[in-house]
């Protein structure tokens, strides 16, 4: 509250400066206001329509890059996926094979006719 009253005190018995500053003060922030809207709303314009293009230009690239993740991802798994299909049919022919070797020739035989004949029912 002190430093209220000094202030009154100071402008009462300087009132001439103070009015001079406060209307100093009032002249260079409306200059200052002036300058900008003039020049900052065509600066500020320029530079929202240079961040428009270059984030559309960001999102184009980076829709390039995931393509190019994704279709890496995707190949890889098709691998994978070719592989464990060849390892299954595999495994398919080994348990057939194991199941026709204990068999005796004729067995085997009537075995394979019987497995071929299913084969050719289903299609």
């Amino acid at each position: 509250m002190t430093w209220l009253l000094t202030l009154w005190s100071w402008i009462r018995q300087d009132w001439k400066r103070f009015g001079w500053e406060v209307a100093l003060a009032a002249i260079l922030a409306g200059v200052s206001w002036g300058v900008g809207y003039f020049l900052n709303n065509n600066t500020l314009q320029a530079c929202q329509d240079e961040r428009t293009v270059l984030l559309k230009q960001t999102r184009q690239l980076q829709a390039e890059v995931d393509k190019i993740h994704y279709e890496g991802l995707l190949s890889a798994k098709d691998l994978q996926i070719s592989a464990k299909d060849e390892k299954i049919l595999e495994l398919n022919r080994k348990i057939a094979s194991d199941s026709i070797q204990h068999l005796s020739e004729l067995d085997a035989i009537r075995a394979i006719n019987q497995y071929v004949q299913k084969g050719k029912a289903r299609k």
